[in-house]
């Protein structure tokens, strides 16, 4: 287990005209049973009312950040997010989406003491031909939990549909193993 217990993780969500739901991610991550958190929400030019309710939680929780943007879409919205955040470990959530209570807790202890996959593990399996990832691979950055130093030099595409799939690739070849827990911790 790291030295650092409780380190301190970034949830980046990007909003845009998500005036009815908002309140609900918000609070969905705000109340997490692990509490050393970053909320960086973007707010991506919405139109309605989501950029004053994301000030509101800001003035009335510490833990979350604000950044006003002109509308650029998805990817810049997630990027700037990744360019402002300070965690150890990086999440995201989509503005209309909840996160189960313990979807923090949960994924950072599978990232500290589990070792479920590994490279070595598919290299063999590829060998063998079978299909030994199926099961904890998936292109969705939402309910995942990255370790920041993989986003260094990475970046989503702008302009383009599915940009979590487009990062998947890259994303996967930089990591030495992933943990997958068999729970639901994210509705949408």
């Amino acid at each position: 287990m790291p030295n650092n217990a409780t380190p301190l993780i970034s949830v980046i969500v990007p909003v845009y005209n998500a005036e009815d739901y908002l309140r609900y991610c918000i609070d969905s991550i705000l109340q997490q049973s692990y509490t050393n958190l970053e909320v960086i929400l973007v707010d991506d030019g919405a139109k309605d009312s989501s950029p004053a309710i994301c000030d509101e939680y800001a003035t009335q929780d510490s833990r979350v950040t604000v950044i006003h943007q002109e509308n650029g879409g998805i990817a810049k919205a997630q990027n700037t997010g990744l360019d402002a955040a300070h965690g150890e470990y990086i999440a995201f959530s989509d503005n209309d989406d909840i996160l189960n209570r313990r979807n923090i807790e949960y994924l950072l202890h599978a990232l500290q003491s589990q070792t479920v996959f590994c490279k070595s593990l598919r290299l063999l399996g590829s060998k063998l031909g079978r299909n030994t990832e199926a099961r904890y691979f998936n292109e969705a950055n939402w309910c995942r939990l990255y370790k920041r130093e993989l986003w260094d030099g990475l970046r989503f595409p702008e302009g383009h549909y599915a940009q979590d799939i487009r990062m998947a690739g890259p994303l996967y070849a930089r990591m030495g193993k992933v943990a997958d827990i068999d729970c639901v911790l994210y509705y949408w």
